[in-house]
């Protein structure tokens, strides 16, 4: 999936690279965090700890959703935009069907994004 945003009126293109949505059952961020990018000390290990094939990925930004008290929990970008300086990103919550049959424990929905020249960029999450 690519998704072609421009910033401003400059011919500056940002490019969503990679997107990788899935559930983890160990708790990856902080809960006062919904993200961290290649910016934090971090980051790769927190990477690592989902899946250590994922670290030979280019990805450079995390987002999660938190704890959610049940498996059928996952994460989808919906949209993306730029303003000035700052990337919007906004993410459905998909939940689990009402009475549909899932396991009690507890599971961290997470999206894993490569974005092209992130540094450049404020990124803001957005829960829609």
């Amino acid at each position: 999936m690519i998704i072609i945003l421009t910033k401003s009126t400059i011919a500056q293109n940002i490019f969503l690279n990679e997107l990788y949505c899935n559930t983890n059952n160990i708790k990856l961020l902080n809960d006062d965090t919904n993200s961290i990018s290649i910016k934090d000390n971090n980051f790769q290990t927190i990477i690592s700890k989902i899946d250590k094939d994922l670290s030979n990925k280019k990805y450079n930004l995390l987002v999660s959703v938190g704890s959610r008290p049940s498996s059928g929990y996952n994460l989808e970008l919906s949209k993306s935009k730029i303003k000035k300086d700052k990337i919007y990103l906004y993410f459905n919550e998909i939940k689990p069907e009402k009475n549909s049959k899932g396991l009690t424990v507890l599971t961290h929905p997470f999206c894993l994004l490569h974005i092209q020249n992130l540094r450049e960029y404020k990124i803001k999450i957005k829960k829609n």
